[in-house]
């Protein structure tokens, strides 16, 4: 299987670019976050320029993070030949599945394939705002395209897309990675089992790297019960993110976490990426942060896998973002608002 890891948004929108420019049959995509500006216009003019060729294009926005990318533009793509479609608009409420999602639910994912030979997972995001952001971004080529390819028929048929997505053949050939798809409003949680397993799989180490971390309850039990058994827990967080909000956020949960063990190293640049390594043995890349919305009410999508020269490259990539981090220190004296915004915080941590 050919892989590479892309570290920052600039170097995965060249990589997505390249492969768009290229494609002969099919481009389907779907993003959280797709901003109308120049860097926004420059992936939509390839997508007109493929449908013109005879590709066929479909792009899955989310209503809420793609909001700026509406009716007006989506004309102007279907009149190119490309078809969008919006995840959360209340104009598919019938549809039995969205129904099960609820509401408030959204795709988070970033999740782009290519002629069923190609596919990207990961955080990354589409605006000029994001383009200094240290993020992650898995391209890879094998059978786990398959699997996006299936994950994003089944986003497509829920937005209400009446078109067949062929899924390609599966070529007999060792596992390449395995697909963690999720879906809110389902029994079982594909990110809840992934997380407690690995925590629980740990014998020495766990790394994870988040821009938000707003820990469920049961995380922060699993996360405990490996210090606990002498793993080392190491989390790596920006300074600042791009919500005010969850700069207090990340700073009231890792004072949490600081007295529970665990460890903190925080980044002076955004890193917006998402990913865990368990015991430089397993590791895993997608679109989810640790936070509620993520775990509860989102769509979201990664790959997990145990690869030695894969997770030996993610364990590089982490490495040196910890090295160029600050370790977080806890304050010797709180002040009085600290332990305020601490019970507010914790309460809210189910919607966050």
């Amino acid at each position: 299987m050919r892989y590479h890891f892309h570290t920052n948004s600039s170097a995965a929108w060249d990589a997505m670019r390249k492969a768009i420019a290229v494609a002969r049959t099919t481009i389907y995509w779907e993003s959280y976050i797709f901003i109308d500006d120049e860097l926004g216009r420059s992936f939509l003019e390839l997508l007109k320029s493929a449908a013109a060729r005879g590709v066929r294009v479909k792009l899955i926005l989310d209503g809420v993070g793609s909001f700026t990318v509406f009716s007006s533009l989506a004309n102007e793509l279907a009149a190119s030949g490309v078809e969008v479609l919006y995840f959360n608009r209340l104009l598919h409420w019938w549809n039995p599945a969205r129904l099960r999602m609820g509401w408030f639910a959204r795709t988070h994912r970033k999740l782009l394939v290519v002629d069923g030979v190609v596919g990207f997972v990961g955080g990354v995001n589409i605006g000029r705002h994001f383009r200094r952001w240290n993020d992650l971004q898995l391209e890879v080529r094998g059978n786990i395209v398959r699997s996006f390819t299936r994950s994003f028929a089944k986003s497509y048929r829920i937005c209400g897309g009446g078109d067949r997505i062929t899924i390609p053949p599966r070529r007999i050939t060792a596992v390449d990675v395995a697909f963690l798809d999720h879906w809110p409003g389902t029994r079982k949680s594909v990110l809840k089992q992934y997380y407690k397993a690995a925590c629980a799989r740990a014998k020495q180490r766990i790394v994870i790297a988040t821009p938000y971390f707003v820990p469920h309850h049961w995380l922060m039990r699993e996360l405990k019960k490996a210090v606990r058994r002498g793993v080392a827990v190491e989390v790596i967080l920006p300074r600042q993110t791009d919500l005010r909000v969850l700069n207090i956020a990340n700073y009231i949960f890792a004072a949490l976490g600081a007295e529970a063990g665990l460890s903190f190293f925080f980044t002076t640049e955004m890193i917006h990426a998402k990913a865990m390594l368990v015991d430089d043995k397993e590791g895993m890349v997608g679109s989810n942060n640790i936070d509620a919305r993520s775990f509860d009410y989102n769509a979201e999508s990664g790959a997990a896998f145990q690869d030695e020269r894969m997770v030996g490259d993610l364990r590089a990539i982490l490495e040196r973002w910890e090295r160029q981090a600050v370790p977080y220190v806890p304050a010797e004296h709180r002040r009085w608002y600290e332990y305020v915004l601490r019970w507010i915080f914790k309460l809210a941590q189910p919607i966050l």
